[in-house]
């Protein structure tokens, strides 16, 4: 009875009772991060992903498949923080120079947290191993606009603006059918930018009203983001 009360097994129209494997899992991993134990196993799962990998096996095996979910910058930041997840991209460096995602995932955590000096460091290794990949296309917008907006007073953050939203809406017209990301970048971002960095009403509506129209153009190709609709 107290299990099923916290939702860690069910009864089955069959009477029979089953165990819910992703809520016990998620149980297990609050667990091992309120005891500090969870660093410790994410660090050796990272390496042992990254020594399984190779250039030619392929993306969708067992060893990449880990390797994303372990070294997912904002699953990083959430389990472990910042800085620990700071010290296991340092660690796997050695492991991991050849790999676009791996410089994708290290320069997004500092576009979220960080130093924009370092994310632009590690985005531009990213996008010299894999120029047309859309995430990365993304997320350097991302660190266009927050360069922008942290600088809002500097003569380069209009061009730095241009640049990110035209790169946006470009992405938005190629992947927009199937990755929110774009919108979300582009009205998040942008609504920040219009607040911080354009003083005149008119020029602030214009814009404002060029990410509404795509923000309702995200909800209507993904009617099920929380995070459009809240935009």
């Amino acid at each position: 009875d107290m299990l099923m009360r916290r939702h860690v097994v069910r009864i089955g129209h069959d009477s029979a009772i089953w165990a819910r494997h992703r809520v016990i899992a998620e149980i297990i991993a609050t667990e091992l991060g309120r005891t500090g134990q969870i660093k410790e196993l994410l660090h050796g799962l990272a390496h042992v992903a990254a020594t399984q990998v190779t250039p030619t096996l392929a993306r969708s095996a067992r060893a990449w498949r880990l390797l994303r979910l372990v070294i997912n910058h904002d699953f990083l930041i959430r389990v472990i923080g910042a800085d620990a997840a700071r010290n296991l991209y340092g660690e796997l460096e050695g492991l991991l120079r050849w790999d676009y995602h791996f410089w994708l995932q290290r320069g997004s955590l500092e576009v979220e947290v960080g130093d924009l000096t370092l994310a632009e460091n590690f985005l531009n290794q990213a996008r010299g191993l894999e120029p047309t990949d859309s995430f990365i296309e993304t997320e350097y917008s991302y660190l266009l606009l927050r360069k922008a907006i942290e600088s809002s007073t500097a003569s380069v953050a209009p061009e730095l603006v241009r640049e990110a939203t035209e790169s946006l809406n470009s992405l938005i017209e190629r992947v927009g059918e199937h990755d929110v990301y774009p919108y979300h970048v582009l009205g998040s971002q942008g609504l920040a930018w219009a607040r911080r960095g354009i003083t005149s009403s008119l020029e602030k509506d214009r814009f404002i009203r060029g990410i509404i129209f795509q923000i309702e153009d995200g909800c209507r190709n993904h009617p099920r983001s929380v995070e459009l609709k809240r935009l």
